[in-house]
């Protein structure tokens, strides 16, 4: 998967969910989209009753609707600071940039071959390629 495809499915997924905040009330999740607030119950034991840690749970999930947007935009704002630059770039003043051989792209925020370590570092905590 690449960056751009984890970006286009987080945004998906957060885009459809319900609207937030979101508010984890003991093992529900509580929504104003909903007249009545609970839409959701976090309940992890096979028989039916709860778990004690379905409030955690549901902390965690409430928690996610704010934070996974924020995150996503967090990554995508530090993401286009280190584009990849349109043209590759030369040293060699001799050299015609866009058929050199040794051309490379640099990004244009802190001037190491694209990616940089910046977009090196993002894309392996997503486990994302380029």
């Amino acid at each position: 998967m690449t960056a751009a495809e984890w970006l286009a499915r987080a945004h998906t997924v957060t885009d459809a969910a319900t609207k937030g905040p979101w508010e984890a009330v003991g093992p529900y999740i509580d929504a104003p989209a909903f007249e009545d607030g609970i839409f959701a119950e976090v309940n992890m034991d096979q028989d039916g009753s709860d778990d004690e840690r379905a409030p955690i749970d549901a902390a965690f999930i409430a928690a996610s609707r704010t934070m996974l947007p924020a995150a996503v935009a967090a990554i995508e704002a530090v993401l286009a600071l280190h584009e990849r630059p349109v043209e590759p770039y030369c040293a060699d003043s001799h050299h015609d940039a866009n058929r050199c051989p040794c051309a490379d792209y640099y990004c244009d925020r802190d001037g190491d071959p694209w990616p940089c370590p910046t977009v090196v570092a993002i894309f392996a905590a997503l486990g994302v390629t380029p």
